[in-house]
């Protein structure tokens, strides 16, 4: 078995048939589907279970509600392929552009490749195409290929843009933390930690679906903002204590992500600000952690103004973005935010 496909699927019967059925229009691979279910409220259960009765390398497993960090992690445990791939129920790959991706990764004879990705909206025709790989090249030394991979200030910690070797992620005992939010940022740290032989696709499989309806991912909760924070801090502290090569460059991404997160405070229940702003302040020093002058401004901000005052300036400029979004003007929040 080359390629395993872990796609966990809880409420997605309007996109889990799209989802499964844009891997099975892979031709030339060996591959299996282990599709990992939660206690599902519409036909995501039973569309999968059809599936399975038609396929033979469809495979399905419960884990009875226990969040998408577990759901990953079970389908690792019972993956049979050489290489692991994750992919989100609600999102879909191109099946041509995938094996060229995994011909070049056994070519490579990498740990780990990272691809760009197609983000498009539920609702409409826009798409965007990312742009973190398009000037790297083939002949280029791995440090500065992953220089210029982590210069761009974008998202690179998204694990279904990457296809794992699997002996490698038993070999260093990676996986998912369970029970929080934002664990595809620590587990990509954990990566880069472990390997810098990491190979990088100049196209993208993956399209990424945007904005679609009833997604968790756009409920802001107590629980959110502290685990976002809580993750993106510890992080930073520990590529620091392990001096890491590349930590100044992965700062800069998390320094910046931690800012933009501050907003979740006024996004939030008003009963649970409080608690919210003390869990905050414990946290607010890693913004000095390195000479970086958007954190540096940051933490002497808060310092003067409070950390409530920040951010709230930060929500505002998000809630106005939202605003432009389709605008000329949306290009300048773009580089603010």
């Amino acid at each position: 078995m080359l390629l395993s496909i872990i796609i966990p699927a809880y409420n997605i019967e309007n996109y889990i048939v799209e989802c499964i059925d844009s891997v099975l229009k892979i031709k030339n691979i060996k591959y299996e589907v282990l599709v990992i279910l939660g206690e599902s409220t519409d036909n995501s259960n039973k569309i999968v279970e059809e599936y399975t009765l038609k396929n033979d390398n469809i495979f399905m497993c419960f884990q009875n509600a226990r969040g998408l960090s577990n759901a990953r992690n079970c389908g690792m445990e019972y993956a049979k392929g050489e290489y692991i791939l994750f992919l989100d129920g609600d999102d879909y790959i191109d099946s041509n552009k995938l094996e060229c991706a995994i011909k070049y990764l056994m070519d490579c004879k990498s740990d780990v490749l990272v691809s760009e990705y197609r983000k498009f909206y539920d609702f409409d025709d826009r798409y965007f195409i990312s742009k973190q790989i398009n000037d790297i090249k083939n002949n280029e030394n791995i440090d500065i290929k992953i220089k210029k991979f982590l210069r761009e200030k974008k998202c690179f910690w998204n694990v279904w843009r990457y296809i794992y070797r699997k002996d490698f992620l038993i070999k260093n005992k990676i996986r998912f933390k369970e029970g929080t939010y934002a664990e595809d940022l620590e587990y990509t740290t954990d990566i880069f930690l472990n390997t810098d032989n990491i190979c990088f696709f100049n196209d993208y499989y993956y399209n990424y679906r945007l904005n679609r309806k009833n997604s968790l991912m756009n409920v802001p909760t107590k629980k959110r903002t502290i685990d976002t924070i809580g993750v993106i801090e510890s992080n930073i502290r520990k590529l620091y204590n392990h001096n890491y090569k590349y930590k100044k460059l992965f700062y800069k991404q998390y320094a910046i992500e931690f800012i933009l997160n501050l907003s979740g405070l006024y996004e939030i229940n008003v009963d649970d600000r409080e608690e919210v702003i003390r869990f905050l302040e414990e946290k607010e020093n890693v913004l000095s952690i390195e000479k970086y002058y958007v954190a540096e401004y940051a933490h002497i901000f808060i310092k003067i103004f409070t950390l409530k005052c920040f951010a709230y300036i930060i929500f505002i400029l998000k809630c106005i973005k939202r605003k432009l979004k389709g605008t000329l003007l949306n290009g300048i929040f773009k580089k603010i935010l």
